[in-house]
């Protein structure tokens, strides 16, 4: 499965829901940039996995990997 940009989903975790505003793809995997649809706003970064036949949303909380997540993000298209 991949997540859509503009799509709504629920989070478990937290029980919001998140629009889906951008994904980047590192290294093969996509990794998606969330924003709540409530205020107060969050803003998540997710990669999808899938764990036992199951998909899972996980957020991603490596600092490395996030940094790489927002210069890929961020980096201007020539």
């Amino acid at each position: 499965m991949k997540l859509e940009v503009g799509e709504l989903i629920t989070l478990n975790s937290t029980n919001r829901d998140y629009v889906v505003v951008k994904d980047v793809v590192l290294d093969g995997t996509n990794y998606y940039y969330l924003m709540s649809a409530k205020k107060p706003v969050d803003v998540k970064i997710v990669e999808l996995k899938v764990e036992d036949g199951k998909e899972v949303i996980e957020t991603v909380t490596d600092k490395s990997l996030l940094d790489e997540i927002l210069k890929l993000s961020t980096k201007k298209e020539d």
